[in-house]
């Protein structure tokens, strides 16, 4: 499901865990989400405030679709 309305697919290496732990557990089905970080790990590193306030959007509408059906 799109929470958003809207679909986009960005790859990218970023030394996230999520494809550590999917690969623990076959089947399982693992994504990684966040905001738009630039010059990561450097003196001038700094995150895109747009993509923050895009990310607790879709973690809101996450919830919400957690809870409905529980």
């Amino acid at each position: 499901t799109d929470v958003t309305g809207r679909s986009r697919f960005l790859g990218y290496h970023a030394g996230l865990e999520a494809g550590i732990v999917a690969g623990k557990r076959p089947g399982l089905s693992a994504v990684a989400i966040g905001p738009l970080i630039l010059g990561a790990h450097t003196p001038g590193e700094r995150v895109s405030l747009e993509s923050v306030a895009q990310e607790v959007l879709v973690i809101r509408k996450l919830l919400e679709m957690c809870t409905s059906h529980s």
